[in-house]
């Protein structure tokens, strides 16, 4: 059998088998009865009856037959052993050898290099991030704002603090089950709520009232629910967020860590709550 196309796409034919060589002696003592059997063992899976339309599988089935002829052949696999051994194992061998001194090189660096801790002013930043948002979130024209998404796929993305609201909650078993407060909190607020989560300050032993974290889908329901609940202060007011357990409601972020400044007239309802309400964009 002519081996030189063998050598010259630098088939390594012992792992067409499955074999695992290392140092030569592993490829003396592959004998005839293994090649067969790990032979019959691969040629199960891509036979072409069982894979009439995988053209990979077909062309491997063929590598898998090359293979074992060639090998179960004793000249041929001497003459094959000795440029494996020679040429392929002793190239791959350094390849390896090559590549393992450059990561040692590379995690030696790393271990001596200067650890420099850097500390930014973006003061600035954020705030121009902050004034950009707030012009996404209530729709004012800003640029080329109007070719972005305004419906992301997320809906708790990087705005989810504009829809937070900061409950206080009469502490019991009812308030403390997440699942069983998103639904009592939905049924409330005639609205989805889409995460709930609890302040790391609650003291469920001692304490009569905890404070919980709901996040809405809109700003929209927001606004409605800071709204209705200032509204249900007023004096003869009831409202059956009460019953619910709930004692109190809040922007979660205080608005007088921003400032706000436009040239666009907002909406009455949107302006109220900016100056009144103190619902927070974030």
């Amino acid at each position: 059998m002519d081996l030189n196309p063998i050598f010259a796409k630098h088939l390594d034919l012992y792992e067409i088998l499955k074999f695992s060589v290392q140092v030569p002696e592993d490829v003396t003592a592959i004998g005839a009865i293994q090649i067969k059997r790990n032979f019959r063992q691969q040629a199960l899976k891509y036979h072409p009856d069982k894979n009439p339309n995988n053209p990979a599988a077909i062309s491997t089935f063929h590598l898998l037959e090359v293979a074992s002829n060639l090998l179960s052949n004793p000249d041929s696999k001497n003459k094959y052993d000795q440029w494996y051994i020679q040429t392929f194992l002793r190239q791959r061998n350094l390849d390896l050898q090559r590549e393992q001194q450059r990561q040692k090189l590379y995690n030696r660096e790393q271990a001596t290099s200067p650890q420099t801790n850097r500390t930014y002013d973006t003061t600035d930043h954020e705030k121009y991030g902050q004034l950009l948002r707030k012009l996404k979130h209530f729709k004012i024209p800003y640029g080329d704002w109007q070719h972005f998404d305004k419906s992301p796929r997320h809906p708790l993305g990087r705005l989810r603090d504009s829809c937070t609201l900061r409950l206080e909650l009469s502490n019991s078993r009812k308030s403390q089950d997440k699942n069983l407060l998103m639904d009592s909190l939905s049924y409330a607020f005639q609205t989805k709520v889409t995460k709930v989560y609890y302040s790391s300050r609650n003291d469920y032993k001692n304490d009569n009232i905890i404070v919980a974290y709901a996040t809405f889908d809109t700003i929209q329901d927001t606004l409605r629910i800071l709204q209705e609940w200032n509204s249900c202060l007023e004096p003869g007011h009831a409202d059956s967020t009460r019953r619910s357990g709930i004692e109190g409601v809040s922007p979660k972020v205080s608005p007088s860590i921003f400032t706000y400044r436009a040239t666009t007239e907002l909406r009455p309802e949107i302006q109220d709550a900016l100056t009144n309400r103190t619902i927070v964009i974030e």
